[in-house]
């Protein structure tokens, strides 16, 4: 699709944004699937490397929480739980 339309497809990234993770997201897709990020840091981490197999450069996930020490606490948890396995 990039080379149809013109553009160089080396010039082209793919981001993915994630606002629901974890073992609070549901467990499946809509087409009853394994939903991506969803369940325990070890599938997290499978489907982050699932990913940047498949090309995708950035992934950026939405840390929830009202105050800034929640949203921090969150990305502390995530970077010692899942990060290691990736």
């Amino acid at each position: 699709m990039t080379t149809e339309a013109g553009r160089d497809p080396k010039a082209v990234g793919i981001s993915l944004r994630v606002t629901i993770f974890g073992e609070t997201a549901p467990p499946q897709a809509s087409d009853g699937e394994h939903r991506l990020f969803a369940g325990s840091p070890a599938l997290i981490a499978a489907d982050i490397r699932k990913m940047r197999d498949m090309g995708v450069g950035s992934l950026d996930f939405g840390f929830g929480g009202s105050t800034a020490d929640e949203v921090l606490a969150g990305m502390q948890k995530f970077r010692a739980e899942v990060l290691p396995l990736v």
